[in-house]
């Protein structure tokens, strides 16, 4: 026997009920769109799409509420936001979600961890030893390289250096 659905079950039933096509021509748009910070979808252009691609009438498309895809997006992790402004066509803003944004950041920030080597290392910058060509091209060295495995490289490529200059 099926009961009335609950209000917490509404979404997560839209979600399962919205025709795959227009989550596509959603997706293909927000692809379409993306400017590395997020994607500005025209509502009438997916609602040109959603129509041809289920062969029905645009208006089927806004009586049948196939537009109404924020919350889907959200549940998925996006942040989303309607405008519609008088005269002008009304738009889907897409971007990543905070969550999202956060876990980004988090994997962006490296955190220094004190060693063995810090000391020394700190007593060699610059405004502690007057090394100020060794800096700029140490600057040099590691701007050229952006990922950990390349900076390992470098180092280890320094020590074998060290190695062969202090045993010659």
């Amino acid at each position: 026997m099926t009961g009335p659905i609950r209000p917490e079950d509404i979404q997560k039933l839209k979600t399962a009920t919205t025709p795959e096509e227009v989550l596509k021509v959603f997706n293909e748009d927000i692809a379409e769109m993306w400017d590395g910070h997020g994607a500005t979808v025209l509502q009438n252009a997916v609602a040109d799409k959603i129509a041809k691609a289920l062969n029905i009438s645009r208006s089927d498309v806004f009586r049948r509420h196939l537009l109404d895809v924020e919350e889907s997006y959200r549940a998925a992790g996006w942040d989303v936001e309607y405008s519609q402004y008088a005269g002008l066509s009304a738009s889907f803003r897409f971007t990543r979600g905070r969550s999202a944004t956060k876990e980004l950041g988090e994997a962006l920030v490296w955190s220094d961890k004190k060693d063995e080597w810090s000391e020394a290392i700190d007593a060699a910058h610059p405004t502690r030893s007057g090394a100020h060509a060794e800096y700029a091209t140490a600057m040099q060295m590691v701007g050229n390289r952006h990922s950990k495995g390349e900076l390992v490289d470098l180092v280890t490529w320094l020590l074998v250096r060290l190695k062969a200059t202090s045993s010659a």
